[in-house]
C-alpha cells in the first residue's frame, strides 16, 4: 500500500533509491527484534518482558555511542539525549523493581534462554535506528520512502519465515 502512495505522491525525479542490502539489513534488525521479543514473552513473566522492552532506549544509546557508523554529525546521538535516555531507564527499572502488586500477581518463573532473547530482542533494537540512519545520512530518502522500502522487506522475510515454518 505505502509503494501505491510513493509512487501517486512522490513525483519520479523526487524519489530516492534506496540499496536493496541496507534496506534488508534493517529488514532482518527488525525481524530478529520481533521474532526473539515473542519468542521471550512465553519464556519470561510478563512484568520482565516489559521493563527490558520499556529499557530499549538504553540499548538505541549504546550502540549510539559505542558502535555507531553514522558519519552526519546531526544524526549522531547528543549528550542532553544520553542522559535523558539514562534517566528514563534508570526511572523504569526502579518502578518496576519497587512495584509489590506486580511480583505479587505474576507465578510464571523467568527462564534465563527468554532474558537471552530479549537482550536479542533489544540489541536489534539498538541497532536498527544506527543503520536507519546510515541510510538518511546517504542516501536521504523521504521518511515514507524508507519505511515503505523497510517494510517491503519484512513482508518478504515474513512470508519466507511462514512458509519455512508452516
Amino acid at each position: 500500500m505505502g509503494a501505491l502512495v510513493n509512487h501517486f505522491q512522490i513525483k519520479p525525479e523526487d524519489r530516492t533509491n534506496i540499496p536493496a542490502k541496507n534496506a534488508i539489513i534493517c529488514a532482518i534488525t527488525v525481524s530478529i527484534s520481533t521474532l526473539t521479543y515473542t519468542y521471550a514473552i512465553y519464556l519470561t513473566n510478563y512484568p520482565v518482558v516489559m521493563m527490558f522492552k520499556s529499557c530499549n532506549i538504553l540499548s538505541v544509546i549504546l550502540v549510539g555511542v559505542l558502535c555507531s557508523r553514522v558519519v552526519d554529525k546531526k544524526l549522531k546521538l547528543g549528550s542532553k539525549k544520553i542522559v535523558v535516555g539514562i534517566l528514563v531507564t534508570l526511572g523504569i527499572v526502579l518502578f518496576k523493581l519497587f512495584d509489590p502488586e506486580a511480583a505479587a500477581k505474576d507465578e510464571k518463573k523467568t527462564e534465563i534462554a527468554g532474558i537471552v532473547l530479549l537482550i536479542v530482542s533489544l540489541l536489534a533494537d539498538g541497532f536498527l535506528p544506527d543503520f536507519q540512519a546510515e541510510i538518511k545520512s546517504k542516501y536521504k530518502p523521504l521518511p515514507m520512502e524508507m519505511m515503505t522500502e523497510i517494510n517491503k522487506w519484512v513482508c518478504l522475510l515474513s512470508i519466507v519465515y511462514a512458509l519455512v515454518l508452516g
